[in-house]
């Protein structure tokens, strides 16, 4: 590598700057090389090589040579000689030779990023995408190239682009970046983490995973968790009662290893024919113990049932057809909070409900209002009528082993808590005696929910051991008893888990909720039934055109195919199907199902290296690790102790990009619920706890300012998933459940879109959100999807500025912005119906015409909505709304 000098041919290692940075190399006592050389290899716990000659190839460097002053004397140096003096200044106070090795990981990636923009300097302009880049490439000879996973935060750790800039000041050389303060960085980098991982910078540099479970897959995983909680409940509550009386049933016997699995033989139902040889011995004692278990196994089954059956929502419409009341949403929820008052220890009481609001609830024709006697009578009746005609069923061997039976049936309901509340990990420790009834005092919905719900308990992060008031919903409060009940807690102990061991202790949450969550989730992936049937559909399909089907096998595919007919949704399904089902050998490969320390991390990292790990798993790894990462793991020795840093970026990596649940994931999952609480099919979790709660019941919560990074992430998912359907139902769907006139100009754009792979997709559906939409807000008469142009044009719009702020039908209803889906009919009617009386009044038009705007602007949307759809679900309504329409014309006249 020739230096050419340019002043009296003076030899740039002549100068004091290279005699420091040779002394500098010396005293970290290489294992090869020395400084400016090709290649230097460093070795401590670790061994790095940095390959130095890198700089100077095509894919590095920017400038051929660069002009540099030392000693008041310029010289022209290659990027290499460039990049060890930058090096060299960067690391001068640094110890640890992995981090020497980050920061010439990222002198790499930023020398190749000048190469490739083709620009001299990175400025404000560049940053953020500059960041992006080394987030999310690796380094190799040739250049840089896009790692399939997020680099771990360490990288960031020790980047400081003030001191590359001083250093090139030093040098009166043009800095190849400007010295953006740390506060600037973390700013660009939280705009980085938010795009690129769903995630703020904070929860990125807290080892926060990069797990894409949007509401889109989440709530298919709820469904299931929410009807194996309810199928197997009543068998778990006996369980844990049985065990809770193990000396009853052993009658004097010790409560041996034996006789415990004695009982659990016995829980089962097995036959004493079927007992392992271990306690073939002891057959006298099962055949004693038996039906003792039997007995009260029985009797506790009906315990739960007269405890819990009734809240089911076919107990609700019984109980509701009994009482003579119109059976709708409003009065269900009315009649489950009376039911709920009876979980609890509050001075509310049924009577007081009852006699305030009796007059409030719709009755069918001739029934008398409803009092308490009736009501206790009614309810009474139907629950020994459920306890009576309920089998009582045998605990269910595919949920787990008997011994952790109820334990895993509650861990299903904590993980619906999880998704109900959204909150932190740290924050589900509460105890009943924490939580509160009060009335609702609030006119908008107090006749639909009398009582509301609160929690006083500590939020750690922000709050220490402050207790601060929050809401919860009717919902997660009978769940929440529930789970009390299945774990036999007292109202001082928590109640999503089991308080064992220390009792001093028992408000430790350790790893319970990331436990609880993902405990379910390959019995969901295996046995969810639209997944189960999806598969049974293509199988009978593949079967029907290689020979004949039998007649049970055509009236079974006639059904499914009915059942899942082509469409935008079945689409969607699919893909999740696809996706959950191909991400589950690879979170498996990364240890994320293991729960046992030994089985995690660097016992995985340890394994790949020692090449112990089973050929799947170790070619997944191979597959997904970076180069550098690689590299990295050829270096380690034989049970070296590995860095938490440098565990989380390869595990990170290897789980990269694949759908699993999390408490975090759980808490973006929360704020896409509240904008999709409107919408169509979004499952069970939205149905009975998101849809009836006004705007400030969330507002509380996303105000807050840890949920604010969750609500942009929500944001952008809705935004995302809304395109995804209109672009899937164009391909789709003869049946599409969209209107408005957002509607026609995402179709109009998304007929442009010539994309072919779902990777092609979703990065064109991304840009498209970015460029186009500036917000979105849920109304309950459809989303305000904002556009980042002609904003003056909305409806809402004073001065030229939208001011969402005053949403109603009268503003939102034909606004260029505004998005409708068949669920938002019902709100649509209910809020023009004023404007529709108002046009049948003998009033002058010009008392009329702006009602006469919003109805014919209603009427339109409806049609759009019907002819979109093939339907004419909404023709009563246009008809009515024409009829009246119709008439203040006549009037006028």
């Amino acid at each position: 590598m020739s230096i050419i000098s340019l002043i009296n041919q003076k030899s740039f290692n002549k100068t004091s700057l290279y005699c420091q940075i040779k002394d500098h190399i010396i005293s970290m006592s290489p294992e090869s090389g020395e400084g400016f050389s090709d290649v230097l290899v460093l070795k401590d716990e670790y061994r790095i090589e940095l390959r130095f000659e890198w700089f100077d190839m095509e894919g590095y460097c920017a400038e051929k040579k660069y002009t540099i002053t030392v000693d008041g004397d310029q010289f022209e140096i290659t990027t290499s000689k460039l990049a060890w003096i930058i090096w060299c200044e960067s690391v001068e106070k640094i110890e640890s030779i992995k981090l020497k090795r980050q920061v010439f990981e990222v002198l790499l990636i930023m020398f190749a990023y000048l190469t490739k923009s083709n620009i001299e300097s990175i400025t404000m302009d560049f940053f953020t995408d500059f960041l992006e880049v080394v987030m999310t490439h690796s380094s190799g000879e040739v250049g840089i190239s896009k790692r399939l996973g997020i680099r771990g935060v360490g990288v960031f750790y020790t980047f400081s682009p003030k001191k590359i800039n001083q250093c090139c000041r030093k040098l009166a050389l043009k800095p190849l970046i400007s010295g953006f303060t740390k506060k600037i960085t973390y700013r660009e980098l939280n705009k980085v983490t938010m795009s690129v991982a769903d995630m703020s910078y904070a929860d990125y540099k807290e080892g926060g995973s990069f797990n894409f479970l949007s509401l889109d897959i989440g709530k298919h995983y709820i469904n299931y968790l929410n009807d194996s909680f309810n199928d197997a409940y009543y068998s778990a509550y006996a369980v844990a009662q049985v065990e809770k009386r193990t000396t009853d049933v052993l009658c004097g016997r010790v409560e041996s290893k034996i006789n415990l699995t004695l009982i659990r033989f016995a829980l089962m139902g097995n036959h004493e024919g079927v007992l392992p040889s271990s306690v073939l011995n002891n057959k006298n004692a099962y055949k004693e113990i038996k039906p003792k278990v039997k007995k009260l196994y029985e009797m506790f089954y009906k315990e739960a049932l007269r405890k819990f059956a009734i809240f089911n929502e076919s107990s609700l419409e019984i109980m509701i057809e009994k009482l003579g009341i119109n059976s709708c949403d409003d009065n269900k929820l009315f009649i489950k909070s009376l039911l709920a008052i009876e979980l609890s220890n509050s001075d509310i009481t049924q009577a007081e409900i009852i006699e305030d609001y009796t007059s409030t609830l719709g009755y069918k024709s001739g029934n008398p209002q409803v009092t308490l006697k009736k009501f206790l009578a009614e309810k009474d009746a139907l629950t020994n009528l459920i306890v009576k005609n309920t089998p009582v069923v045998a605990p269910d061997p595919n949920i787990s082993k008997i011994s952790k039976y109820s334990t895993a049936v509650g861990r299903y309901g904590f993980t619906q808590i999880m998704a109900l509340l959204g909150w932190r990990e740290s924050e589900y420790t509460f105890p009943n005696s924490a939580i509160h009834l009060f009335r609702n005092d609030d006119v908008v919905d107090q006749s639909r929910y009398p009582i509301r719900f609160n929690i006083k308990w500590k939020v750690p992060k922000t709050g220490g051991e402050t207790k601060i008031h929050r809401e919860i919903t009717l919902t997660s409060y009978i769940l929440l008893r529930m789970i009390q009940e299945l774990h036999c807690s007292n109202d001082e102990q928590p109640m999503l888990y089991k308080s064992e061991g220390n009792m001093s202790n028992i408000f430790n949450i350790a790893s319970k909720a990331n436990i609880a969550c993902l405990f379910g989730w390959k019995q969901f992936v295996d046995c969810y039934t639209p997944f189960k049937d999806l598969d049974e559909m293509g199988l009978l399909k593949e079967s029907c055109s290689k020979s004949v089907l039998s007649e049970y096998e055509k009236e079974r595919l006639i059904h499914l195919s009915e059942l899942y007919k082509p469409s935008a949704k079945t689409q969607q399904l699919l893909e999740v199907r696809n996706k959950v089902k191909n991400d589950l050998k690879i979170l498996m490969s990364s240890g994320v199902f293991e729960f046992n320390v030994k089985k995690q991390g660097a016992s995985l990292i340890n394994s790949y290296v020692n090449k112990t790990m089973t050929m799947d798993y170790y070619n997944i790894w191979v597959d997904r690790l970076s180069h550098e990462q690689k590299e990295y793991m050829a270096s380690i020795s034989l049970d070296q102790k590995l860095d938490r840093g440098s565990v989380n970026d390869v595990i990170n990596t290897i789980k990269s990009g694949c759908a699993y649940p999390t408490p975090h994931a759980f808490r973006h999952m929360w704020a896409e619920c509240v904008y999709r609480r409107y919408s169509g099919d979004v499952g069970w979790l939205i149905r009975t706890n998101f849809k009836h709660f006004g705007e400030q019941f969330y507002r509380r919560y996303l105000r807050e300012k840890h949920m604010q990074t969750s609500e942009e992430v929500a944001k952008r998912r809705v935004v995302s998933s809304i395109l995804s359907s209109h672009l899937e139902s164009m391909k789709h769907d003869e049946n599409r459940e969209f209107a408005g006139k957002m509607d026609v100009f995402l179709r109009r754009v998304l007929k442009q879109t010539k994309a072919i792979s779902p990777d092609e997709i979703g990065a064109t559906l991304k840009e498209f959100a970015h460029l186009e939409i500036a917000d979105i807000k849920a109304n309950p008469w459809g989303y305000c999807m904002l556009k980042n142009r002609n904003q003056k044009r909305a409806n809402c719009a004073v001065d030229g500025i939208p001011q969402r702020e005053n949403a109603g039908i009268e503003f939102c209803i034909g606004c260029t912005n505004h998005l409708v889906e068949q669920e938002h009919v019902a709100f649509i009617i209910l809020n023009v119906s004023n404007h529709v009386t108002t046009l049948k009044q003998p009033l002058p038009m010009i008392f009329k015409m702006e009602s006469q705007r919003i109805v014919k602007e209603t009427i339109k949307t409806l049609k759009q909505l019907d002819k979109n759809s093939n339907t004419s679900r909404n023709e009563k309504y246009i008809e009515e709304m024409q009829v009246a329409i119709d008439m203040a014309d006549k009037l006028e006249v």
